[in-house]
């Protein structure tokens, strides 16, 4: 677990790759910060974590024309591409902390997770996020390379 990022397999695909992020949204009047913790808590239920690092630019990808007709199904609109703002957190937590179920409100967004490395991480992503995820990962590579206890989860906000 130390030095690793957390990985969960997205129960919205059918061939469920494991992806590096807790997806959500910034509330109105709700700091990107403020809505990285919450998104964390809704989606894994931890609460035992602190933002250690921030890319200070939104990351931005295009979907590849037939991942935006899927995802503009599943999502019900037109998906061109996303946004992302993305925080490493240090979990300070036992495992048993994290509950795919989260707040039992929302839909889980998870089928299942597991610490991987930073190069598992690249090995899975789908081709068109692997530079999203290089560019993330040399972003946090001094913070990682310098505090062991860190461990990357990501929140994209839409």
């Amino acid at each position: 677990m130390v030095g690793s990022l957390l990985l969960g397999a997205d129960v919205l695909l059918e061939n469920a790759r494991l992806r590096l992020r807790v997806l959500g949204g910034v509330d109105e009047n709700e700091e990107p910060r403020s809505a990285a913790l919450r998104e964390l808590q809704e989606e894994t239920g931890v609460t035992s974590a602190e933002i250690i690092g921030e890319i200070a630019e939104w990351v931005t990808y295009d979907f590849p024309p037939d991942v935006r007709i899927k995802i503009s199904q599943i999502w019900g609109k037109e998906w061109t591409g996303q946004a992302q703002k993305w925080f490493l957190f240090r979990f300070k937590g036992d495992e048993k902390e994290i509950n795919l179920n989260a707040d039992g409100i929302e839909r889980a967004e998870f089928s299942d997770w597991k610490w991987a490395s930073a190069n598992e991480v690249l090995g899975r992503a789908v081709d068109f996020k692997k530079p999203v995820y290089e560019k993330v990962l040399e972003a946090f590579a001094p913070t990682l390379k310098w505090d062991s206890g860190g461990i990357s989860i990501e929140t994209e906000m839409l």
